[in-house]
C-alpha cells in the first residue's frame, strides 16, 4: 500500500510524539506500512518497553551494555592514575567536598554548583577523605555512562552502530585521561546523558504523568553538576516548541525557572566577581586590568575559537589519531582531514535534526554555540570532552545514513571490506593510545615532577604557620600542607612585592609549569627585587626554585 502526500505529512508532523499504533489508528493504515515509512525516511525510534522484563537480559541490548560494561571496567583499571592531578580545579572540588562534609557549605564558592562536590563530601565522609576514593567515584561515572550512551544512540543507529560509536568515544584519549581525575568532567558527561536518557523515555509523556517531571528533574539536575547544563535545559525547551507542543513546553520552562532560580539567586547573594558570567565579560580573566570585552575583541575570541575547536579538536573527538592528553600535546591532524572531518559531523548534525532529532542537535549546537564564546584563554580539549560522544554520534548518523542508502548497491565483498577496514583502522588507533596512555600516566611531565619535588620539599622543610606564594596556591598548598596563596596578575613589580609584605609572606616558588604569569609577572618582581630573595632550594632539567622573602624592614622604593 502507497502512502498519500497528505498521509506522509501527517506521520511526520505526530511522530514521534504520538505512537505508532496511535497514528495507524487515526490514518487506517496497517502499522508495517508506517513503520517501513519511517524506517525510510529515517524517522524511525526504536521504542523503549516499559520497565525489564526478563526478556531483556535476552536481546543485544543486554549483551553490548555488558560488554561497554567489561571494556570500560578494564580499559579504564589499565590506564587508573593514583596520583593527584594537575588542575587546581581537582583542588577545589577537593576542598569544597570537605567543606560540604564539615557542614559549611560551599563556603562562599561562586562558580560551582554543589552536585559534584555534594558527592565528593559523601565519598569523603565514607572514606576518611581518601583521594583514591574520590577517583573511584568518578570512574564509576565513566563506566555507567559508557552504558547511557549505548543506550540512547542505539535508538537512533541501532544496536551495532550505537556499539561502535559509544566504544570510539569512552576510549577517546582525553576521556579516558578525565575518567580518574577529581574534576567534573565525566560527573557532567554521566548526568547529562542520564538527563538525556530519561527525556527520550518520558518526552511523549502526558503533563498529568509522573513520569514527566523524572524526566525534568533529570535535565534539570545537570544544571547542579556543571553551569554548562543550562543548554540541555534549553534544548528541551526547545524541542517542545520545534514540534509545536506550546502549552507544554512552556509549563516545563516555568518548573524549569522555579529549579533553577534558588541557585541564581544564590549566586547573586555570595559573589558576582568569580562568576561565570563576569568572567566572560572580561577580554582575559587573568588579566582583568585590560578592561571589558568589546565588538574587535568578540570578533578575535570567536574566530580563534572557532579555528580551535572546528579545526582541531572536534576531528580529534571523533577519530584520535595522534596520542594527546592534557599534559601532552601532541601532533593534531592535517588541516584538510579536520576540515572533512568536521564536515561530516557538521553534515550528520544537520540530518538528524531535519529527521527531528531535536534533543540531541539542538543540545550538540547550544554546547557549541557556548564555547564560541568562552574566553580564548581557556580553549582547548577540556570544555568538549562531556560531549566528545556527540561528536562521534553525528559523524557516525552521517555514515550510517549513507550506509542505509548505498550498501544495498555494493558487491558484498566490497561491502564488508570496507567495514572491516575501518573497524581495524580504528581498533589499531584505539589500542595506540591506551599502550602510549599506560606509559604517559607513570610519571608527572618534567616540569610538574619538579613542582611537585618542591611541594614535598616544602612540607618536609618550613614551617607549619608559613604562608608560601605560588601560582597555583591550591594545588602546592594540598600537597605542602601549608597555606598557600597566588600574586597579583599585573605588570607592576612593586604591587607584586607590596603583596607579599601585606601578606606577611615567608617563601614564594618559581617554577617551570606551563602558566604565563609566572614569568610575565613574577619572574620580573623577584629579579627586581632580589636583593630580598633567598633561595632555598632548587632543582633543574627545568628549574625549579622556592626562595625566602625577607619581610623585614619597610617596603622598598
Amino acid at each position: 500500500m502507497n502512502l498519500t502526500k497528505r498521509q506522509k505529512k501527517y506521520i511526520k508532523n505526530n511522530y514521534p510524539r504520538n505512537p505508532v499504533q496511535e497514528i495507524s489508528k487515526s490514518l487506517n493504515v496497517k502499522i508495517d506500512v508506517i513503520v517501513n515509512y519511517l524506517r525510510l525516511t529515517g524517522l524511525y525510534q526504536v521504542p523503549i518497553k516499559k520497565g525489564y522484563s526478563k526478556k531483556w537480559f535476552k536481546t543485544n541490548n543486554f549483551y553490548f551494555s555488558i560488554a561497554l560494561l567489561v571494556l570500560s571496567i578494564v580499559i579504564g583499571i589499565y590506564c587508573f592514575d593514583k596520583k593527584l592531578y594537575i588542575s587546581g580545579d581537582n583542588v577545589e572540588f577537593i576542598e569544597l567536598g570537605k567543606s560540604i562534609a564539615a557542614g559549611k557549605g560551599l563556603s562562599g564558592n561562586p562558580k560551582y554548583p554543589f552536585g559534584f562536590p555534594l558527592l565528593l563530601a559523601l565519598t569523603q565522609m565514607l572514606f576518611e577523605q581518601s583521594l583514591l576514593a574520590q577517583k573511584v567515584l568518578v570512574f564509576l561515572m565513566y563506566i555507567s555512562g559508557s552504558v547511557l550512551i549505548f543506550l540512547i544512540f542505539k535508538r537512533f543507529i541501532g544496536e551495532r552502530w550505537a556499539f561502535l560509536v559509544t566504544f570510539l568515544s569512552i576510549t577517546n584519549p582525553f576521556v579516558i585521561e578525565f575518567s580518574h581525575y577529581v574534576m567534573s568532567e565525566i560527573p557532567f558527561l554521566f548526568f547529562s546523558f542520564l538527563g538525556i536518557y530519561l527525556f527520550e523515555i518520558f518526552k511523549d509523556k502526558s503533563l498529568k504523568s509522573w513520569q514527566i517531571y523524572i524526566a525534568i528533574l533529570g535535565v534539570a539536575g545537570v544544571y547542579y553538576v556543571r553551569s554548562i547544563g543550562i543548554v540541555l535545559i534549553g534544548a528541551a525547551i526547545f524541542y517542545y516548541f520545534l514540534i509545536k507542543e506550546w502549552k507544554k513546553g512552556l509549563t516545563i520552562s516555568g518548573i524549569f525557572f522555579v529549579l533553577l532560580i534558588p541557585w541564581y539567586i544564590r549566586g547573586k547573594t555570595v559573589s558576582t566577581s568569580g562568576s561565570y558570567f563576569n568572567q566572560f565579560l572580561y577580554k582575559n580573566p587573568y588579566q582583568p586590568d585590560l578592561g571589558y570585552i568589546d565588538f574587535t575583541s568578540f570578533i578575535n575570541r570567536l574566530t580563534l575559537n572557532l579555528k580551535t575547536y572546528f579545526i582541531d579538536e572536534i576531528p580529534y573527538g571523533i577519530i584520535p589519531y595522534h596520542f594527546r592528553t592534557s599534559m601532552v600535546h601532541g601532533a593534531i591532524l592535517p588541516l584538510f582531514l579536520g576540515i572533512i572531518l568536521t564536515g561530516i559531523f557538521i553534515a550528520g548534525l544537520i540530518w538528524a535534526f531535519l529527521n527531528r532529532q531535536y534533543l540531541l542537535s539542538v543540545y550538540g549546537i547550544f554546547y557549541l554555540a557556548v564555547v564560541m564564546i568562552w574566553p580564548e584563554v581557556w580553549r582547548g580539549a577540556r570544555f568538549i570532552i562531556p560531549i566528545i560522544p556527540i561528536f562521534v554520534f553525528f559523524s557516525a548518523y552521517f555514515l550510517y545514513k549513507l550506509y542505509k542508502i548505498f550498501h544495498n548497491k555494493l558487491n558484498i565483498y566490497l561491502n564488508y571490506g570496507i567495514i572491516l577496514s575501518l573497524a581495524l583502522f580504528l581498533l589499531l588507533i584505539t589500542f595506540k593510545n591506551i599502550y602510549s596512555y599506560r606509559g604517559f600516566m607513570k610519571d608527572y611531565p618534567p616540569e610538574w615532577a619538579n613542582y611537585f619535588k618542591a611541594a614535598e620539599w616544602a612540607r618536609d622543610n618550613t614551617p607549619k604557620d608559613c604562608i608560601i606564594v605560588d601560582r597555583k596556591s591550591g594545588l602546592f598548598g594540598t600537597v605542602s600542607l601549608r597555606r598557600c596563596i597566588g600574586f597579583p596578575l599585573t605588570y607592576d613589580k612593586r604591587t607584586i612585592i607590596e603583596s607579599f609584605y601585606n601578606n606577611k609572606v615567608d617563601f614564594v616558588v618559581v617554577s617551570s609549569i606551563p602558566y604565563p604569569h609566572i614569568p610575565m609577572y613574577l619572574v620580573p618582581a623577584v629579579k627586581e627585587y632580589i636583593d630580598r630573595f633567598e633561595p632555598v632550594f632548587s632543582i633543574d632539567n627545568p628549574p625549579t626554585y622556592i626562595f625566602q622573602f625577607d619581610k623585614s624592614g619597610e617596603i622598598p622604593e
